[in-house]
Parts: C-alpha cells; sequence; structure tokens
C-alpha cells in the first residue's frame, strides 16, 4: 500500500473540482515528461463507444433485452456475444474505421507498452496507438486473472515514470516493484479503492480514482489542456 487508508478520498477526481485531487498535478508532470503508458481494453472500449454501439450494432441482435438502452458500452458488447457470437463480433469490430486521431490518450502521452503472446510479456514500445492495436484490444479483452508478468519484462522499459490505465486489474504489475522505479501514477475507478489498499503496490505509485470510468474524457481534456499551457508559458 503506497499512501494511508485515511487519505484515500483524497486521490479521488471530483469533475465537479478536478484538479483538487491530490495525485492530479503528479499526472501532469508525468505527462511532461519521457514516460511509459499502458491503456487496458476497457478504456479503449469506452472510448470508442459511439463508433461501436451504432445503429449497425442494435441491428445484429435479433432480441434486444428490457432496458437495454440504459446499459453500459461492456453490458451491451456482452449481450452482442451471447446473442450472436465471439466471431461475430470479431467480424462487426473489423469493420468498423477506428479513427487514430480521435484517442485522447494519444494528444497527452507518448511511448505505449502492451501485453502481448497471450498476455505473458511486454510488447516493444510504440509512439501512439494505431489503428490494428486499438481495434485487437476491442476485440480481444485481456483476462482478468492475469497479476504477474515478472519473468517475461525487457529491460528496456523497466526505467522511468509510468502511468497505468486500467479498471478489472489493477493488480496487473503488482510483484515487480523494479517497474515502478520512478514516480508513477495508476488511473482506476473508485470501486477499485480497496483493492488498491490492499496490493503491494510501492509508495511511489499514486492512485488516481475514477468516480465514473467516462470520466476519463474529461480528465484527459484537462490534461491536454495544461500541458499546451505550459508549452505556451516556456514558449
Amino acid at each position: 500500500m503506497s499512501i494511508d487508508a485515511n487519505d484515500i478520498n483524497k486521490y479521488i477526481f471530483d469533475p465537479q473540482n478536478p484538479k483538487q485531487c491530490k495525485s492530479y498535478n503528479l499526472l501532469l508532470n508525468i505527462a511532461k515528461k519521457n514516460n511509459l503508458v499502458y491503456v487496458s481494453d476497457d478504456f479503449v472500449t469506452l472510448a470508442y463507444e459511439k463508433e461501436i454501439i451504432n445503429d449497425n450494432f442494435n441491428g445484429e441482435l435479433w432480441n434486444t433485452p428490457e432496458n437495454y438502452n440504459d446499459r453500459n458500452v461492456f453490458e451491451k458488447i456482452k449481450i452482442f456475444k451471447e446473442m450472436l457470437s465471439e466471431k461475430d463480433y470479431q467480424h462487426y469490430i473489423n469493420s468498423l474505421q477506428i479513427d487514430q486521431n480521435k484517442f485522447l490518450f494519444n494528444r497527452v502521452f507518448k511511448n505505449y507498452f502492451d501485453l502481448g503472446d497471450n498476455y505473458n510479456k511486454l510488447s516493444d514500445l510504440v509512439e501512439k496507438y494505431n489503428e490494428a492495436i486499438l481495434k485487437l484490444k476491442i476485440t480481444y479483452p485481456s483476462p482478468e486473472n492475469e497479476t504477474n508478468y515478472g519473468n517475461h519484462f525487457s529491460s528496456k522499459i523497466y526505467y522511468g515514470s509510468k502511468v497505468i490505465f486500467t479498471n478489472h486489474n489493477i493488480t496487473l504489475f503488482n510483484n515487480i516493484p523494479i517497474f515502478f522505479d520512478r514516480a508513477s501514477v495508476i488511473v482506476t475507478n473508485i470501486e477499485n479503492q480497496e483493492k488498491y489498499l490492499n496490493s503491494d503496490y510501492p509508495k511511489n505509485l499514486k492512485p488516481l480514482f475514477l468516480k465514473n470510468m467516462r470520466d476519463i474524457k474529461l480528465l484527459l481534456t484537462i490534461l491536454e489542456h495544461d500541458l499546451k499551457t505550459d508549452l505556451t508559458h516556456l514558449s
């Protein structure tokens, strides 16, 4: 545990008072420098919710359940897969045009890493998530029970501040102390507070909890604005 349990609520991102979150300035400072970023498939899927859930998607459903319109994007995808099949979902995602320029993360961060080969090692670094990577992350969500990749990390990505965006698996890098050699941030849902407090993360990894996963868009928009403001002051 890297923070006191009594201070946990100070790390919540409040859309009404976004910069009062205790870890926001740390996240901003990391974004200004060289950084290594991991974005889980759930955040990528949420970023392209409107592209995924459209008339074509809904038209494939032959028996829409009650309160369908009130379901979130993940529940709707689950319904699609159960009503049709995994293959049908894969084919549908492949038919979409996923514009990498609309991916807000690409406008704020650089140097992404990801998990490859059945999620048991890290892929090479990429400067941006391109359409191919984005489609893969939307199509093939990572397994929730994978927790330790320590034996598979390439030494070239050990060093530097990290920003981890994940919701379903916040203990992904839990047992790799060397991985967080510099000040880092993990951005996740507020529902994961207890998991974070019970984790073995080092003191230099601070959380930023979202009240709602959709708040990520506001967080990234504010970061982008502050980064541009900082560059203006430097010029």
